[in-house]
C-alpha cells in the first residue's frame, strides 16, 4: 500500500507508509521525501536593451544597482520505525536544487551614475537535510540515505554587442561592478538505530554541487569611453 500527496506549490513529493502490519508478524516502514526546488526557476534583473539611465549626475549622488538574489532555508526530514518479528524501517530523503540568479544590462543599454554602476547575481542557501530510521524486532534491519544536489547557476554580465555601436556603454561612474556569488551551507545528516536477535543498519549521506558562478563584460562593451570617466572596474 502506498500512500503520497504532491503539493505543486512547494515542490514537495512525500511518499509514506509502504507496507502495513501482515499477520502482525512482518513489520516494513519507509519514508521517502522528495524536495524539488527547482519549480523556483529564474530570478531575474535587468535593463534592457537600448535602454538609458542616468543616476544623479545632476547632483553628484546617485546609484545604479541591478541585483538579482535567492534566499533558500530549508529543513527538510524524512523518519520511520518499524517494530515487530521481523523490522524493516527506511528513510530516504532527496533534494534537487536548479535554480538560476541572472542579473544583465542587455546589449544597447546606455548607463551613467554619479557613484557606482552594480551588477550582481547571488545565491544563499542554508539547508539542514535529515534522514532518522529505526527498526526493532527479532530480526531487525534499517537504512537510512540523505541525496542532496544543488545545481544552481549565478549569472552577472553586461550583454555582448556585434560592434560597438550596439554595445553597453557605460558613460560615466566611479565604480563598475559585475559580480556573482553562491554562498551555500548545507548539512545532511542519516542516522539509524536496530536492534535484535539479528540487526543490521547502514546510513549515508551525499552532497554535489554543480552549477555555475560567472561575471563577465560582453563583447564590444565600452567604459568610459565618452566625455564622462570610469574610475575602477
Amino acid at each position: 500500500r502506498i500512500g503520497g500527496t504532491i503539493n505543486d506549490d512547494s515542490g514537495a513529493f512525500n511518499i509514506g507508509d509502504v507496507e502495513s502490519l501482515v499477520n502482525g508478524s512482518l513489520s516494513d516502514t519507509f519514508s521517502i521525501q522528495i524536495n524539488d526546488v527547482s519549480q523556483l526557476g529564474i530570478i531575474e534583473a535587468s535593463v534592457g536593451s537600448n535602454a538609458t539611465l542616468d543616476a544623479g549626475l545632476s547632483n553628484s549622488n546617485g546609484d545604479i544597482l541591478v541585483q538579482a538574489t535567492e534566499d533558500i532555508d530549508m529543513r527538510a526530514w524524512a523518519g520511520a520505525a518499524a517494530i515487530g518479528a521481523v523490522g524493516f524501517g527506511g528513510a530516504v530523503s532527496v533534494t534537487f536544487v536548479k535554480s538560476e540568479q541572472v542579473a544583465f544590462i542587455d546589449n544597447g543599454a546606455t548607463l551613467a551614475a554619479a557613484d557606482d554602476i552594480t551588477v550582481e547575481a547571488t545565491l544563499n542557501n542554508v539547508s539542514d537535510v535529515n534522514a532518522y530510521g529505526g527498526a526493532a524486532g527479532a530480526v531487525g534491519l534499517g537504512a537510512q540515505v540523505v541525496i542532496y544536489r544543488d545545481d544552481a547557476t549565478q549569472l552577472a554580465f553586461m550583454d555582448d554587442g556585434t560592434s560597438s555601436s550596439n554595445a553597453v556603454k557605460v558613460t560615466s561612474a566611479d565604480d563598475v561592478k559585475v559580480r556573482a556569488y553562491a554562498n551555500r551551507d548545507i548539512d545532511v545528516h542519516a542516522q539509524g538505530a536496530s536492534a535484535g536477535a539479528i540487526a543490521a543498519g547502514a546510513a549515508a549521506g551525499e552532497i554535489r554541487v554543480g552549477g555555475s558562478t560567472l561575471a563577465y563584460l560582453g563583447e564590444y562593451t565600452q567604459e568610459g569611453q565618452s566625455s564622462g570617466t570610469v574610475n575602477d572596474v
